[in-house]
């Protein structure tokens, strides 16, 4: 706890994710699994450290009808 693992790991994401100088792109969107009492906790650090328009997020839980349902919107765009 407190080692920051949860801020490297967005910080990772969101390079991984930009574009970099030679207009190359590693990743276009990435799941992240996490426990569902850690989903607010994620979702307020992205919040905190890049804001929503630099790291989109979107929160997926519920039912599995409802989880399978935005997961397949998400990777779908």
């Amino acid at each position: 706890m407190g080692l920051g693992k949860t801020l490297q790991t967005i910080i990772l994401i969101y390079i991984l994710t930009r574009i970099d100088a030679t207009y190359t792109q590693i990743l276009k969107k990435v799941i992240v699994i996490v426990p569902a009492s850690l989903i607010n906790n994620w979702r307020d650090e992205i919040q905190k450290w890049l804001g929503t328009e630099k790291l989109p997020t979107l929160i997926c839980m519920g039912t599995k009808k409802m989880v399978e349902y935005t997961i397949s919107r998400f990777i779908r765009g």
